[in-house]
This record gives C-alpha cells, structure tokens and sequence, in this order.
C-alpha cells in the first residue's frame, strides 16, 4: 500500500532569492507545488515579472526586486513582508553570482567584493534580519546555497570558492544559535547544474570552445551530467520541511557523485 507524504508546507510564508534564474525559479515552482506562499525576490524586475507571468495568476506568488547585498534595503523588505504576511517560515537563500574565471593574482578586486557581496553578505544579511522573528515563533527554515566549491578549491575560480565556504561557517554558526529555539539553518551545495551560471563558466574556460569546457567538467561527474533545476529546488523543499526536524547544520550534497570520486 503506498503511503503519501505531506510535507508540511501547506500555507508556508517562503521566500525565494534569485528567484527569476534557473534554480530559483524552478524552486519558486516546487513550493507552490506543495502549497507554499512563495515570495520572490531578485535584482532584475524583468526576470521576476516573466516568472509572474509564467506561474499564472491563480499561483500565490508576489514578487519584489531588492539588492541583497543593501542593508537597509533588506531589513524594509523583511520588516513589509511580516507585517504583510504576519510571519516568515522558509528561505532559500539561493542568490549567487560566479564572478571571474582567474588566477588570485590576476582576479580584479572590484569583482572578487561583488562575488562577496551576493554570495555570503546578502545570506548574513537575510539570516539576521529574519532569524529574530522565527526564533520568537520558534519555527522556521532557512536553507543557505553552497556548492561542491564550500569543500574544494577549483582553480581559476578563487572568489567564488571563498564565497561558498563562507556560506558554510555561516550555516553551521547560525544553526547552532537558532536549533535550541526551533528554527532550523542547512546548506544545499549542488555540483554542475544547467544554469546561466554553468554557461557563463564554461564560456570564460573556453571562449572559443564552451562545450570542450562542458564535456571536461560532465566527465568529473560520476552520474555523467549535471544537475537539473528542478532536481535541486526539489531538495531544498525537502530541507525546508517540518518532516527533516533532526537535520539541522548539514551541508546536503547534491552533486552527481563528483565530490564522492
């Protein structure tokens, strides 16, 4: 006899950064998909509008386009959306941007601060503007975006590994201040996913020749391809689920197997 699972996530106030790219969007999806209040957020407003549009006018989705790496741009969003919505139960911090492919010598210092300011500074930001009212609920999920690169370093690709580790220390930091109130901080760290970002890196590997770059780094995985999406966005709901109450800290790999050879 088959046993249907409810995830828990009826009515769930979620928040979604870098909602209009692949995994962000593709998440956005998969929470409405079991029931969720999704709330997107991301830099470009045209992205966000054609996701809108995409999801049909019955879909319980807002949006909002905010510069997470602006303080105070941030705390009004958080302080709009709980007085909206009288609460926040997820976010997934999912808002990333690679940077360049580079030497450390070579990097330019402009873009190293940029990939530092998405990736780690706009989680640090969003933990502690919504931590404070899931811990006086004692109830809340948040699930910060890792990587393969929070445990290896891949050459040419120095600020963004730095940025993904970082998104561990915060992770595991956050989670032990907020699990003796209930509230729940993991990590998801996917490999090679077919997103803008993976086409964006294969393209500055190899100008002349992306799918050379596409064709080493499949070959590093076991599985023999990368991530979907939609495979992705699947286990953050899987993370952000009341029925994963023990999971707390961890830094879920989702990477075909490449971190496992």
């Amino acid at each position: 006899m088959s046993q249907s699972w409810d995830l828990g996530l009826s009515g769930a106030v979620t928040l979604v950064t870098g909602a209009a790219g692949g995994i962000g969007s593709a998440a956005c999806r998969e929470f409405l998909n079991v029931g969720a209040t999704v709330i997107g957020i991301d830099v470009s407003a045209d992205g966000l509008k054609a996701l809108k549009e995409g999801l049909g006018t019955d879909a319980k989705f807002e949006f909002h386009c905010v510069d997470l790496s602006d303080a105070d741009a941030v705390f009004s969003l958080i302080s709009r959306i709980e007085k909206d919505h009288g609460r926040i139960d997820v976010v997934f911090n999912n808002a990333s941007i690679e940077g360049a492919v580079s030497s450390i010598v070579d990097y330019p210092v402009e873009v190293f601060d940029s990939v530092i300011a998405i990736n780690v500074r706009s989680i640090f930001l969003m933990m502690k503007a919504v931590l404070p009212g899931m811990i006086s609920r004692k109830s809340g999920s948040i699930i910060n975006m890792g990587s393969t690169a929070s445990f290896r370093g891949p050459g040419m690709l120095g600020a963004y590994s730095a940025s993904k580790h970082a998104v561990i220390g915060l992770t595991r930091t956050a989670a032990g201040e907020a699990a003796p109130h209930g509230v729940r901080v993991n990590a998801l760290c996917p490999g090679p996913t077919a997103t803008r970002m993976m086409s964006s890196i294969e393209e500055m590997v190899n100008p002349s020749a992306p799918s050379a770059a596409h064709a080493a780094w499949t070959s590093a995985i076991p599985r023999g391809q990368y991530g979907q999406p939609q495979e992705l966005a699947r286990v953050a709901v899987l993370l952000a689920s009341p029925l994963l109450s023990n999971v707390v800290g961890a830094s879920w790999l989702a990477d075909g197997g490449l971190t496992a050879v």
